[in-house]
């Protein structure tokens, strides 16, 4: 047999706590893109809260000025922050 009692919201704020700590996990993105006359590519970095390192090399088929590989950079940056659910993450970028 057991017992099931409906705690008072009182109890709610140690849920709450350890919710609000399990979020606030932060992933870091690290981003660079470089261009010139023979092509244009993007390094990414992405460290998990857990400490796994995740990097990416680019290689853009298309011409492109520094900044707007910068921009691609971020962009396949966030989608794979986004494909992990990260829902804090702190990002460097030169561009």
């Amino acid at each position: 047999m057991v017992e099931c009692t409906h705690g008072s919201t009182e109890d709610a704020p140690e849920l709450v706590n350890l919710v609000e700590a399990i979020e606030q996990r932060v992933w870091f993105l690290y981003v660079d893109g470089a261009s010139n006359p023979g092509g244009s590519g993007a390094d990414i970095l992405l460290w998990s809260p857990e400490g796994h390192k995740i990097e990416y090399a680019l290689s853009f088929a298309f011409t492109a000025k520094n900044n707007e590989v910068g921009n691609e950079a971020l962009a396949n940056g966030l989608s794979l922050v986004n494909a992990f659910g990260a829902k804090h993450i702190h990002i460097r970028s030169d561009s």
